[in-house]
């Protein structure tokens, strides 16, 4: 009942409605950019207050920044293969390009998150550490 047979119309069916789906992705992340936007703007993608700068930096320039040429390769995508005499460019080109953009991010978020984690664990140390002395004091 699997099989890719024009007459199974269970598997026709299903396919079509993974397409639906596949080019779904694509449609709601148009109001992306705007959120790329105010992450550049304010590096408000750091999520709080760091004392690295790095995060911030990283989080701003790199994350949102590549973002910001990510959306707009995918929306040609998108419209390159909804409508192709509409929007006559190479979606392929173009789905290449927004895959690389989306590498950056993948790998700034990478590195952000190991920041985060080695900031964390230093307030944590100190954290038991004036725990420790205030026991010692107590003794």
């Amino acid at each position: 009942w699997a099989t890719d047979s024009p007459e199974n119309t269970f598997s026709s069916s299903m396919y079509v409605l993974s397409e639906e789906f596949y080019m779904m992705t694509f449609a709601i992340r148009f109001p992306g950019i705007l959120e790329a936007v105010e992450g550049f703007r304010t590096g408000s993608w750091a999520d709080g207050s760091w004392e690295d700068p790095r995060i911030v930096f990283i989080a701003k320039y790199f994350m949102a920044g590549s973002m910001l040429f990510y959306y707009p390769f995918d929306h040609m995508v998108y419209l390159g293969w909804t409508v192709p005499k509409l929007v006559p460019v190479d979606a392929q080109w173009c789905f290449s390009y927004s895959c690389r953009f989306w590498v950056v991010y993948l790998i700034a978020d990478l590195i952000v998150c190991r920041l985060k984690i080695l900031e964390l664990r230093k307030k944590k140390n100190s954290i038991a550490n004036l725990w420790n002395l205030r026991n010692k004091k107590r003794n």
